[in-house]
Formats: C-alpha cells, sequence, structure tokens
C-alpha cells in the first residue's frame, strides 16, 4: 500500500489500493458470471437434445432402442466342461439372431470370437 516507500500510508494511498483491488475483483466476478452463463447455456442445450432424442427413439420391451448394435466379445470361459468331447464352439444369441463360432478343440490356449447382433 505504501508507493512512495516513506513508510507512511496515506489516505490516498489507501484508497487507490482499494480502487484497484476492486476493480480486480469486478473483473473476476464478471468472467465468472460469463462462465456460468455458458455453463447454464450449455446444459440448456444438453436438456434440449435429450429431449430430441427421447422423442425420436424407438424402444423395444427391454427399453433398448431399435436399430442398436450389440458387439459381444468373449473374453474369458471359466469352469468349462466338455464330458465326452474335445471341441465346442460359443454360441450367441440375441431374439430371433444366432452367431455361432468355429469349432475349437479343448487343448486350444486361446479362443478369439467376437460377433455383432443387432438388436
Amino acid at each position: 500500500m505504501d508507493k512512495d516507500y516513506d513508510g507512511r500510508i496515506t489516505v490516498d494511498e489507501f484508497i487507490n489500493v482499494f480502487l484497484e483491488a476492486e476493480e480486480i475483483l469486478n473483473a473476476k466476478i464478471k468472467e465468472i458470471r460469463n462462465i456460468i452463463e455458458d455453463q447454464h447455456r450449455q446444459r440448456n442445450e444438453a436438456f434440449m437434445k435429450l429431449e430430441e432424442i427421447k422423442n425420436t427413439e424407438n424402444l423395444n420391451n427391454f427399453g433398448i432402442c431399435q436399430n442398436s448394435i450389440l458387439n459381444v466379445t468373449a473374453v474369458q470361459i471359466n469352469d468349462l466342461v466338455i464330458p465326452d468331447f474335445n471341441a465346442f464352439y460359443t454360441l450367441m444369441e440375441c431374439n430371433e439372431q444366432s452367431s455361432k463360432s468355429g469349432i475349437h478343440n479343448f487343448g486350444d490356449v486361446r479362443i478369439d470370437f467376437s460377433t455383432t447382433l443387432y438388436l
């Protein structure tokens, strides 16, 4: 506050520092208000887009949007019991669709199977 470094703070120095601080704070308040206004605008746009999507999408009995695509990947198989066979396959079914993998040998270390089902 002591602008002229004379060891004393005059009333003018105090007022000037106070006014500068007030100006800085007012600028920050204005900036934050603009940010808040922008956030409200973005939020309203997101809600409008959500409502538009809700009105245009068709859901099946399970609440899944029709014409959705489900990508399925078999990641891990545990406790697989194959009584009299040394080979097996993976079958994925959804509604009336099914996707069957190729035949796998029981000794295969890694089994890769991915499929796409249309809902």
